[in-house]
């Protein structure tokens, strides 16, 4: 399972709307809010993000990460990336959000 997601999401071209990675689990994970970006002005809009987890089994974790934007009253909720990680690759990984 873990390596038929893998591939799944490297077919995937970033960023993708929200849930997708989600939707492509091939059972249902409850997420796990581990990172959390306030809004900040970008351009002409704010932006703003979180990261979540996703533990598929007790060595493999899938870590997604998603950016929230507003331009005027226009909202909208990009994936920007996603990763699988073993537990030990987990405790070093610090890639921002976007």
């Amino acid at each position: 399972e873990v390596e038929a997601l893998r591939t799944s999401i490297a077919k995937l071209t970033f960023p993708v709307p929200e849930h997708t990675v989600a939707m492509m689990l091939p059972r249902a994970v409850e997420p796990l809010a581990v990172a959390f970006v306030d809004g900040f002005a970008s351009g002409d809009g704010i932006s703003g993000g979180n990261a979540v987890e996703y533990w598929l089994n007790d060595r493999s974790v899938l870590k997604v990460a998603t950016a929230y934007h507003t331009k005027g009253e226009i909202h909208f909720n990009l994936e920007e990336w996603a990763v699988v990680l073993t537990r030990e690759e987990r405790d070093h990984y610090t890639r921002r959000i976007y």
